[in-house]
């Protein structure tokens, strides 16, 4: 996927077809024009996404780190009170990285997950709904 990415040939055999960029100019659609970068060229945290969001109590993050690094990840409510540590000091390679989430012991409502490295900080928001 990563290759397919870097060399567009999924892309590039999709605009062939005489019929597709017609119908995308008419859509609206417009051209990314920026550059793409190399994995080795990324650094530290690049990505984070928490899947299924809202949840009912189980979920995955999943980070992408561009070299080795080490990332404290937690979870925080509303008032600022750390309610879960996912992570403390732990040492990930780069790469994709996905980590299941267990969160069947928070109350319904919004949470932020803070995910710390040596130099950078990311925060997503989390929906906790009732399972009922």
């Amino acid at each position: 996927m990563i290759e397919n990415y870097r060399t567009q040939l999924l892309w590039n055999n999709f605009m062939a077809n005489p019929e597709i960029a017609p119908a995308l100019a008419a859509m609206g659609f417009v051209t990314d024009t920026s550059q793409v970068v190399a994995v080795e060229d990324i650094q530290e945290l690049t990505f984070g996404k928490i899947y299924p969001n809202p949840t009912t109590g189980q979920s995955t993050l999943e980070l992408a780190f561009g070299q080795a690094t080490t990332a404290t990840i937690s979870i925080w409510d509303v008032f600022g009170r750390n309610v879960l540590d996912i992570a403390a000091n732990q040492k990930f390679a780069a790469g994709l990285h996905y980590l299941p989430l267990t969160l069947d012991h928070l109350t319904t409502g919004t949470y932020w997950i803070q995910i710390q490295t040596d130099s950078h900080s990311k925060t997503l928001p989390l929906v906790r709904l009732n399972s009922q």
